[in-house]
């Protein structure tokens, strides 16, 4: 019979024999993960069972490369239990490959300047993936926990987080496309004034900058809120603290997060580069298709490779999520 998670404060209930600073870590309504003394405890018995020690708490903050074998490990220990969401999240990403193969065309789910019926196919395959992604993040959790749930626990509990993240994710995106907007209309009133009409180095070098500024703010906004998910999955966040917690974790640290967030996909992408020449098959970077038809091999080993790598992003996730958390404190 399997172990549920459940939420700390069930655990609290069921753990009354335990220390008294136990019992209040487990108290807590929002507790970080990796961080209370159980989960220690915890380690140490996913240690007896031949797993590696590295999925103890950190206790200090830790070097990009200490964070990426850390990372890696928790990935390792936990892709036997994770992979198969993963795979259900990979085959739903995949769905307008797979269409576009037996129909024999592309559609192009994001083509919003006039109605598109596909555009509801796209709407609902982000509510079904965000929905498998928080799964795969409380399943990853409680392998951190060295703790059981079932497939459909944990579909239970990606289901209840899917209108928090959805909140969530919308509100970056418009404070994003805020503040690029506000920087293309200085651009404008700049071009107004004749600001940037004069042929000189301190013009160009004005014109370079209002040009990137919106592509920089983005991504800068990008990052600052890049925790959100975790936050409301794992620490069960509401939507405005949880943005506002990961922009306080984020700041000073965002070519840290960044770094690090980008190493599963950059390696990812190599892999799918090097099989793509070795292999000769027809393989493209985006999930979406837009021009050609795929073929059913190469979307196959490419919805496979997917799926062995979203694993590894979550876990580089958390272990940074603590790792912030870490330094936060040291600061304070």
């Amino acid at each position: 019979m399997t172990e549920g998670c459940g939420d700390d404060r069930g655990d609290a209930q069921d753990d009354k024999g335990d220390t008294q600073g136990d019992s209040q870590a487990a108290l807590k309504p929002c507790t970080s993960l990796l961080s209370s003394p159980k989960i220690m405890e915890s380690a140490y018995a996913l240690t007896d069972k031949g797993l590696s020690m590295v999925l103890a708490p950190a206790t200090r903050p830790e070097s990009y490369f200490e964070l990426v074998y850390r990372s890696f490990n928790l990935y390792k220990n936990s892709l036997k239990r994770t992979f198969w969401l993963a795979l259900v999240f990979s085959l739903i990403i995949f769905i307008p490959r797979l269409i576009a193969i037996q129909l024999g065309f592309a559609m192009n789910l994001l083509d919003f300047s006039r109605f598109n019926p596909y555009q509801w196919l796209f709407i609902l395959i982000y509510l079904l993936s965000i929905w498998l992604f928080a799964a795969i993040y409380w399943r990853m959790r409680c392998v951190a926990l060295n703790k059981h749930e079932t497939f459909i626990d944990d579909l239970k509990k990606g289901a209840k987080k899917v209108f928090y993240l959805l909140g969530a994710a919308l509100l970056v995106l418009a404070l994003a496309y805020l503040l690029a907007a506000f920087i293309l209309l200085c651009r404008q009133l700049a071009l107004y004034f004749g600001l940037l009409n004069r042929a000189d180095l301190l013009s160009d070098l004005i014109f370079c900058a209002v040009l990137l500024a919106p592509v920089i703010m983005a991504f800068y906004v990008t990052m600052l809120f890049v925790f959100y998910f975790p936050l409301i999955v794992i620490e069960n966040d509401r939507i405005f603290f949880a943005l506002k917690q990961s922009a306080s974790l984020v700041v000073g640290h965002v070519w840290r997060t960044f770094s690090l967030q980008m190493t599963p996909w950059i390696c990812y992408f190599i892999t799918i580069l090097v099989i793509k020449l070795f292999f000769q098959l027809s393989f493209h970077l985006y999930f979406f298709p837009l021009d050609e038809i795929p073929s059913y091999p190469a979307v196959g080993l490419q919805l496979l490779l997917l799926a062995l790598f979203i694993p590894w992003s979550v876990a580089a996730m958390i272990v940074q999520l603590r790792d912030l958390e870490l330094r936060k404190e040291t600061v304070a």
